[in-house]
């Protein structure tokens, strides 16, 4: 039968899996029903600029539909934010493998190693730069995450001198690229708001869901032209492009000036 023709790994793996999962989903729970008034507030400002929430700067609680976010500057900024610094790691998780295979000292159960390597790093990815979004709020870290990638990704190829270097550089870009599902929620929550956040979060996905597939496009138009040194300087440019937008949004949420420390989220102190 069918079975018969899957790898005894794979098969242990998909039991694995299925395990976690099914475990996983035992121990969610539906949150309970926030208590006290309701605390909708007026989108008039929101609206009308396209680019900031009372909720923001403390005055009133804003819960922005996701008709008004995929109409606003910022959520366009967001969405296009994560294209760019996601691709990047799209890119070095798909290609790592090709790129170490041309190196001489290569083995496969080395670069095997390297992905688990890289799987970890994501992981605490997300777990250390959700925290820091939890503590310092998601603007710095927004920032350091785009400006790191970029550097990461653009000096990629100078990790292919030796394991050590290559491993660290996988290691490295699979560490910020997982720290954008941390980070992206993160800003989403605390710009738009709570109540639409499942709608609001799927419009910024959606610039990450573009770039994996313009990812692969690129790759099989452009790598034997400009080669893998001139693909990751394409990635890092994208991802110095993320950083910009992450200056955007800084001066989107920010612009009038007022303090922002009574929302943790977005405390830049």
């Amino acid at each position: 039968g069918v079975p018969g023709h899957v790898p005894a790994l794979l098969r242990m793996f998909a039991g694995i899996f299925a395990a976690v999962l099914v475990a996983g989903a035992a121990l969610l729970r539906t949150p309970p029903s926030p208590q006290g008034p309701d605390e909708m507030g007026s989108l008039a400002g929101f609206a009308s600029r396209g680019t900031t929430t009372g909720s923001l700067h403390g005055d009133e609680a804003v819960e922005v539909p996701t008709s008004v976010v995929i109409r606003s500057r910022l959520g366009w900024a967001l969405s296009t934010g994560f294209f760019c610094t996601g691709m990047g790691g799209v890119f070095v998780l798909g290609t790592y493998k090709t790129l170490g295979e041309e190196q001489s000292w290569q083995t496969d159960s080395y670069l095997a190693l390297v992905g688990s390597l890289m799987s970890i790093g994501n992981a605490l990815g997300r777990l250390s730069l959700g925290a820091l979004c939890d503590r310092y709020g998601f603007l710095p870290i927004l920032h350091c995450m785009a400006g790191a990638s970029a550097l990461a990704l653009s000096t990629f190829t100078l990790g292919a001198s030796s394991r050590a270097a290559f491993t660290a550089w996988c290691v490295v870009v699979s560490f910020l690229y997982g720290g954008n599902f941390a980070v992206y929620p993160t800003a989403t929550v605390a710009i738009f708001g709570k109540a639409h956040f499942a709608a609001n979060y799927g419009f910024v996905f959606l610039g990450f869901g573009v770039c994996g597939v313009l990812i692969s496009t690129l790759n099989l138009l452009l790598v034997d032209g400009v080669g893998y040194l001139g693909m990751m300087l394409i990635v890092g440019a994208f991802a110095a492009a993320g950083t910009c937008l992450s200056a955007f949004t800084r001066w989107a949420t920010l612009g009038s000036g007022t303090p922002v420390a009574t929302d943790p989220l977005l405390d830049t102190h």
